[in-house]
């Protein structure tokens, strides 16, 4: 499954969205936090300190030692804070996880599950999808493209969910609604035994093979395999999400204790060299007897 799009997803768009989901287990997200930062604040505490014991808080010139002793408040608050930002966004991830059963359920709902509430819905489905595959078999369409036509065509039915799970349903199939389409198609496939490959075209007669098994199986064993599929997709949808979020706060937090090591590094190779170098000059114009060569 690609997850290319994955990186385009507004985080905060999808946090307005399952807010009534986050909110009843706050409780959650107030412990992240607290850990988080609580590990931040060790880290902080011994990284300025080891720091401070290799005088890297240390210069030669007053004004440049002054200034910069302004490393330790600010790596102090950068690496607590972005701490509690990553237990902030660990917290809404855990919440999320949790609650991905009832998720699946509402995605389910909301784009399956009036095909397959009975026998007879689900071999009216079976046999009209052979038929659209009939129709297009010419175009040497794929799978997925007919199970596409067919989701596009379909009453979703808001009413079976409330409001709030409806926000979040919506707003995956809008955004993934190929990626839904595919995997379901997938799942049809498993459940009737087949491993075909979706990325190559298959024929009517491979196709209606399938259909033909999946017309003996019950409409609850093909629910299983579709919920199954789906909960697998949300499952690396979330982590894949939580990643492109929680990997640039980590690289944040490097890029923050890597300062004042990369400052003092062009400290000690330039500016202290330098500075030693103007020093020793001086003196030597201030007592030029010291400069005479006695040979």
């Amino acid at each position: 499954m690609d997850f290319s799009a994955v990186k385009h997803i507004d985080w905060m768009s999808l946090w307005e969205i399952t807010k009534d989901y986050v909110l009843p287990n706050t409780g959650t997200i107030v412990i992240s936090i607290i850990l988080c930062g609580f590990l931040g604040l060790v880290i902080a505490i011994t990284y300025i300190v080891i720091l401070s014991r290799k005088k890297v808080f240390k210069r030669l010139p007053k004004y440049y030692n002054w200034a910069v002793k302004l490393y330790i408040p600010l790596l102090f608050v950068g690496i607590v804070f972005v701490s509690i930002q990553f237990g902030f966004v660990r917290g809404v991830y855990k919440i999320l996880d949790n609650n991905r059963v009832h998720i699946v359920n509402d995605i389910y709902d909301v784009t399956l599950a009036q095909f397959f509430k009975s026998e007879q819905d689900k071999e009216k489905f079976i046999e009209e999808l052979k038929l659209m595959a009939s129709e297009t078999q010419e175009g040497a369409k794929t799978l997925s493209k007919f199970f596409e036509l067919w989701m596009h065509k379909l009453d979703t039915g808001n009413s079976l969910v409330n409001a709030t799970k409806d926000k979040l349903t919506n707003y995956v199939v809008n955004n993934y609604g190929d990626d839904i389409y595919t995997l379901s198609v997938y799942a049809l496939l498993q459940a009737a035994g087949s491993h075909a490959n979706l990325h190559e075209t298959l024929t009517y007669d491979e196709f209606k093979s399938v259909m033909d098994v999946l017309l003996t199986l019950d409409h609850q064993e093909i629910e299983q395999s579709l919920k199954a599929k789906l909960d697998q997709w949300c499952a690396s949808f979330l982590k894949a999400q939580y990643h492109s979020i929680a990997i640039p706060i980590i690289l944040l937090l490097v890029i923050i204790m890597a300062i004042p090591l990369v400052e003092y590094f062009v400290y000690k190779t330039w500016i202290e060299k330098k500075y030693l170098s103007k020093i020793s000059n001086n003196l030597n114009e201030t007592n030029p007897i010291n400069s005479i060569d006695t040979h």
